[in-house]
């Protein structure tokens, strides 16, 4: 600190860590209000753009979709260089809201943070599947097995995308 310098305060007020909390703890869909009122107390921005995403996997739990794509953009905004809420966005575009030609984008953009992620590999293949792109998309899906060959065990859309896409078909 420099002569004279204020020392750093903590921008999270005493009220907005106890909505944060709330948020944090409730259970999927009831924290709605709870991450609201912590960001509008007043936050810092890395634990805002955790009540971000929080409130976004809330709001998706209530399939308010277009209210969660927002939350998940300002926590892409609050920490640019997570890769979480850029795949958050890509994957309610892609599944949620049928928009897979702005999915991509932003799978691609997780992607470029974290290339290990193979989960988002298989939402990217799934999204160039959806677009009718079968190459990108069977190369997608190989990339991702080889990163992790259980992947696709829990996914059977995914499953269903890689069938189609080796066939040439379109998906969904």
């Amino acid at each position: 600190m420099t002569a004279g310098a204020a020392p750093a305060r903590d921008p999270d007020t005493v009220e907005a860590r106890l909505r944060y909390r709330a948020c944090a703890a409730a259970r999927r869909g009831e924290g709605v209000e709870s991450c609201r009122a912590a960001l509008a107390q007043g936050l810092s921005p890395a634990r805002a753009a955790l009540a971000q995403l929080l409130l976004a996997r809330d709001l998706g739990a209530l399939e308010r979709w277009d209210d969660a794509l927002e939350a998940y953009r300002a926590a892409q905004r609050l920490q640019p260089d997570d890769p979480r809420a850029a795949r958050r966005v890509g994957q309610v575009l892609l599944f949620a809201l049928g928009r897979p030609a702005e999915a991509e984008a932003w799978l691609r953009q997780a992607l470029q943070r974290d290339p290990a992620h193979a989960a988002t590999r298989v939402d990217l293949a799934q999204t160039l599947a959806a677009l009718g792109r079968h190459v990108e998309a069977t190369r997608e899906f190989a990339a991702a097995l080889q990163q992790d060959e259980h992947v696709l065990d829990e996914r059977p859309a995914a499953q269903a995308a890689l069938a189609a896409a080796r066939l040439g078909q379109p998906w969904p």
